[in-house]
């Protein structure tokens, strides 16, 4: 399954992993899941971990889509895990398409899972 996730309740963390082809449509049946799954918040803070993904095949139409869905809070700190530098850009015009779209939540690139984490953990400054 290219998109997946588990929900930590108790630390109110949705921990979303991709793998191998990743697609529009991946990510699009990715966040119907998430909003319709009865243990989800959108207040809770978001991993997103592209480390096991082996092909990203999104064009900016594509990213365009997928950021304007509002699935997570102002409140919320999405942290994305990657590998390469392709991953970072597209993460890049992800967070960039969120912010025009509307969307408040931090957002924050890592290449280390326990910085990601760390800073996911940590009480927000606002």
């Amino acid at each position: 399954m290219p998109a997946s996730y588990v929900i930590d309740k108790e630390r109110g963390l949705v921990i979303s992993t991709g793998t191998g082809r990743y697609t529009a449509d991946d990510g699009i049946a990715h966040q119907a899941a998430l909003a319709a799954d009865p243990d989800f918040q959108s207040t809770f803070n978001q991993l997103l971990d592209f480390t096991e993904v082996t092909q990203v095949v999104l064009n900016t139409d594509a990213i365009r889509q997928l950021a304007q869905r509002h699935v997570f809070s102002e409140q919320s700190r999405r942290a994305f895990l990657v590998t390469n530098k392709l991953e970072i850009g597209l993460s890049r015009m992800f967070a960039a398409y969120r912010e025009i779209a509307g969307g408040k939540e931090q957002m924050k690139i890592f290449e280390d899972r326990e910085e990601a984490m760390q800073w996911l953990m940590e009480k927000p400054s606002r």
